[in-house]
């Protein structure tokens, strides 16, 4: 109870005014974290889930509630709270969530940063690819206008369009700057994260009834970020069949969820111009963790930030930063960069055993390393990082119990999770990712076999004591 206290408090003080779908969403999240349920609470989830009976009649058994004994009525509200987060995701909210995030964005005005790719890389990347699965989920054109925004402000702040130069020197790479170490440089990192999204999109809109003008911006975007992409290519380091980058800061070999972040941009890539260089560095990238993962005795894959000779510098990977590795290599796997049933197991064992462990707990590291997470270990940074925990989603591809882990701890742990599903930017994908499974929604044949898993689960996978 203590925990929905603190997320009705964290809710109501981060919460502008808001006019939307996602508004009224909010606001029944707040009224049932802090058992103050009302009529109107009622109707607003009468309205924005009409088929959800069940759900409606606990909100308003809560708002009828005649008991007098607080715990009572926080016992009831909480149990609607529960449904609250475990209901089906709406298109509408997630539209007007987006279009929440933006407008904030947008307040804060692009000029002000030096390095706007540097600020604004993570949130263009995950608010468009969000975006993006809400147009392969709902065929709905005002998801690619929310994703054709973010491309525009993305490309009008390259550093070549914002005058910025980078310190090494190298011809043709263009992009968006960050600094570190004293230096500025343009990364493969940013490259991909930003990319991404506009191939992804490039492909999901191919041979659809769009209006023309907004088919050429597609296709340019594209093009631009096909570019963009190739120009790292000659980076990259080829050992055998394994292939990697190094972090140009340093020249020690990059983090894994770096390199995932572009080839999840080169699989597209090849998808779109069947360029076999793109594949080559998407297969070879999988090489290369594959290779470098620590397997336990149940078969969970576990590895290491990145590959250092210094052994005082490594240590095991968070959980934020392998969301975005895994991710990428189970979407790459959707676009046939496939990935084998035991590195499979692998991923879906590593996520089970060490970052969703028993009794709901979520630990920071991949690996045996207990260090579970709580409101007090956390501090404002991590509060935004830990939601890259629901971006281990994709991986119910291959096991929709992951998927019912995640929702489950979300919903049972609002002293992590304080804004539920949806909170910054980094929740978006994983709740547009929800809409995929939504009845009625326009899904390809491509995705419906995507999403036919039920032959490929690897029996029970829930921790002991789950």
């Amino acid at each position: 109870m203590l925990r929905l206290i603190f997320a009705a408090l964290i809710l109501a003080l981060s919460q502008p005014a808001l006019a939307d779908a996602f508004a009224d969403y909010r606001a029944i999240q707040i009224a049932l974290a802090s058992a103050n349920v009302t009529d109107e609470t009622v109707a607003k989830a009468r309205a924005l889930f009409p088929d959800q009976n069940a759900f409606v009649e606990k909100v308003e058994s809560a708002a009828r509630s005649d008991n007098d004994y607080f715990i009572a009525k926080r016992q009831t509200a909480q149990a609607a709270y529960r449904d609250f987060i475990l209901l089906p995701a709406n298109k509408d909210v997630l539209h007007g969530f987006i279009a929440h995030q933006l407008a904030y964005l947008e307040k804060q005005s692009v000029a002000q940063y030096s390095r706007p790719g540097m600020s604004l890389a993570w949130a263009w990347a995950t608010l468009s690819e969000a975006a993006v699965i809400g147009y392969e989920a709902t065929g709905e054109q005002r998801f690619i206008d929310q994703a054709l925004r973010i491309f525009r402000v993305s490309y009008e702040n390259t550093d070549d369009v914002r005058g910025i130069t980078e310190d090494f020197n190298r011809e043709n790479v263009r992009g968006w700057s960050f600094d570190h170490y004293g230096k500025t440089g343009r990364e493969h990192t940013f490259a991909g994260r930003i990319i991404a999204p506009m191939l992804r999109l490039a492909i999901a809109a191919k041979g659809k009834n769009i209006p023309d003008e907004l088919a050429r911006e597609i296709q340019k975007h594209a093009a631009d970020g096909v570019e963009i992409l190739q120009a790292h290519l000659q980076f990259q380091v080829i050992d055998g069949d394994k292939r990697y980058f190094k972090y140009i800061f340093t020249g020690e070999q990059d983090a894994f969820n770096h390199i995932a972040s572009y080839t999840l941009a080169a699989s597209y890539a090849y998808e779109l111009t069947g360029n076999k260089e793109f594949r080559d560095i998407c297969d070879g990238f999988l090489n290369y963790l594959f290779s470098h993962v620590e397997v336990n005795e149940n078969g969970a894959y576990a590895w290491d930030y990145q590959i250092n000779d210094n052994p005082k510098k490594r240590h095991r990977s968070e959980l934020w930063k392998e969301a975005i590795t895994i991710s990428a290599i189970a979407y790459m796997n959707e676009r046939g960069i496939e990935v084998s049933r035991q590195h499979r197991k692998g991923l879906v064992r590593g996520f089970t055993t060490y970052i969703a462990r028993q009794n709901r707990t979520v630990h920071a590291r991949m690996g045996a390393e207990t260090f579970p997470l709580t409101a007090f270990n956390l501090m404002k940074t991590d509060y935004i990082h830990v939601q890259l925990f629901m971006n281990y989603m994709p991986l119910d591809q291959w096991a929709p119990e992951v998927r019912e882990i995640i929702l489950d701890t979300v919903a049972s742990r609002s002293d992590l999770f304080p804004e539920g599903l949806l909170s910054g930017f980094f929740s978006a994908p994983a709740y547009a990712h929800l809409l995929r499974y939504q009845t009625g929604g326009r899904v390809s044949r491509v995705m419906q076999k995507i999403l036919d898993v039920s032959d490929d689960v690897w029996g029970s996978i829930k921790p002991i004591g789950r």
